[in-house]
């Protein structure tokens, strides 16, 4: 299947001895650590996924789900189902973690989970995401891993303080 990804936003500001703002969080993403974006993951000027934080169960956590053929099938909004079928999605959550499942077939659309890292003394959040664009590609990560070919070149990268951490057009 063909991808026709591109980070142009990512270019603009590659830090790698970022120090996280007190009280956030950085999100893990394909082996790039994202602190201080507004949007996470953009389309085509659209939000997909944005994450801020975890806390009082996901409420930081919104998120667009997409059929196969560029449906709309669902929005995620603070954390919580504001459209789409209950019987096709689940969402279960803590201040810990927030997981959005597509009970049609058990995938995990989205997975995020908060840990402490140690050795940079700050929140990380941790997101495993298998979805699919308006356009019908399919987007796949882990903390570690990604789809995307870009992503994987560049792993080990923090970028903080741009607009939007992953730009798929």
């Amino acid at each position: 299947m063909k991808r026709l990804f591109s980070l142009l936003t990512l270019v603009s500001a590659i830090c790698f001895a970022a120090q996280a703002q007190q009280g956030s969080c950085a999100l893990k993403i394909g082996g790039n650590f994202y602190i201080n974006c507004q949007h996470t993951i953009l389309y085509k000027g659209q939000d997909i996924m944005t994450v801020t934080e975890l806390a009082d169960k996901g409420s930081k956590v919104n998120f667009d789900v997409f059929s196969p053929t560029g449906v709309l099938e669902a929005k995620v909004r603070a954390g919580k189902l504001t459209q789409g079928s209950a019987a096709n999605f689940a969402i279960i959550s803590s201040a810990d973690a927030f997981t959005l499942v597509d009970k049609r077939d058990g995938r995990k659309v989205c997975h995020v989970e908060k840990k402490f890292n140690h050795k940079q003394e700050r929140c990380d959040l941790l997101v495993w995401a298998d979805f699919y664009l308006p356009d019908g590609n399919r987007f796949q990560c882990t903390p570690e891993t990604t789809n995307v070919p870009f992503l994987n070149y560049m792993q080990g990268a923090t970028f903080q303080n741009v607009q939007t951490a992953i730009n798929l057009d």
